[in-house]
């Protein structure tokens, strides 16, 4: 067998994050829990690695699982779920009824970067491997949601997501989706973790009722405790390191159009800026198959 070895991109990654992060015990931080990836590749077999190894049950694409069992778990002081939309709200709860299109867009200066990262970390780990042209997509985006369950109890462990480019091949990404409460706030999030190398990235995002029921979701804070997108690099058992990327932004807007289409724009931004949007159709299987 060969052994796993760790690629020196992702070493310095790791370092970066182990240099500039926060050493914490995460019995303390049992939000930024999560499943963490293999040191050469996360690839599209992911869930049932991690299932395997993990003693789960696997239940692919069954008619009627989403990304979330309960979308009121979102409840919030200053969030109604019962405020958004329906089919948006069935969108979360049963992601299988509906396929998706997708559109992608780099900011100029952004592109060359985008470019570089997919070549050094995204398609060799087959992660986050983001569509750089706008064509990329042409042929459309799979969706598969997988849920992880105890054998004894048929508790759901854990949710994923997989998206895989239908043109090229490549994996877009491999997302594990739940729902958390960050204590210092007393706040429930949507919780969303992409398996790395020895680590995760993870991202909270707060959930914001919009005119005519649509739903924002951002990830934006400012320190460990709020939402945003946190690195993740695991030591010991429940012991880590963690670096919130604090000038790292994710807004992403869900609503019906003038022809109640359901769409989702998906904007990234980096110290103010957006280096990249991704435009999202979001349709009903039943209504493709009339």
């Amino acid at each position: 067998m060969t052994n796993k070895k760790n690629n020196i991109f992702d070493l310095t990654t790791q370092f970066w994050v182990k240099r500039t992060g926060k050493y914490v015990n995460l019995n303390e931080y049992p939000w930024l829990k999560g499943p963490l990836g293999e040191p050469d590749e996360i690839g599209s077999d992911y869930f049932e690695k991690f299932a395997l190894k993990n003693n789960f049950d696997v239940r692919k694409n069954v008619s009627g699982t989403g990304l979330m069992t309960d979308f009121n778990k979102l409840n919030n002081t200053d969030f109604n779920p019962y405020e958004v939309d329906s089919d948006i709200i069935k969108f979360y709860e049963k992601t299988t009824e509906y396929s998706l299109d997708i559109w992608s867009k780099w900011c100029g200066a952004f592109k060359p970067f985008g470019w570089l990262l997919n070549i050094i970390f995204a398609r060799r780990l087959q992660q986050m491997n983001m569509p750089i042209a706008s064509d990329e997509t042409s042929k459309g985006i799979s969706s598969e949601v997988y849920q992880l369950t105890d054998k004894d109890t048929n508790e759901v462990k854990v949710t994923g997501w997989l998206r895989r480019n239908l043109l090229t091949g490549n994996l877009i990404y491999a997302g594990c989706y739940s729902h958390c409460n960050l204590p210092e706030s007393n706040l429930n999030c949507v919780k969303v973790v992409f398996p790395l190398p020895n680590g995760s990235a993870t991202v909270i995002l707060k959930p914001v009722n919009c005119e005519g029921g649509a739903l924002k979701i951002i990830s934006s804070g400012k320190k460990i405790g709020s939402p945003g997108f946190y690195f993740i690099v695991y030591d010991k058992e429940n012991h880590a390191w963690v670096k919130h990327v604090t000038n790292m932004k994710e807004i992403l807007h869900v609503y019906k159009d003038s022809q109640g289409i359901m769409r989702t724009d998906h904007n990234f931004r980096l110290f103010g800026f957006e280096f990249l949007h991704l435009h999202y159709k979001i349709t009903a299987k039943t209504s493709l198959q009339k």
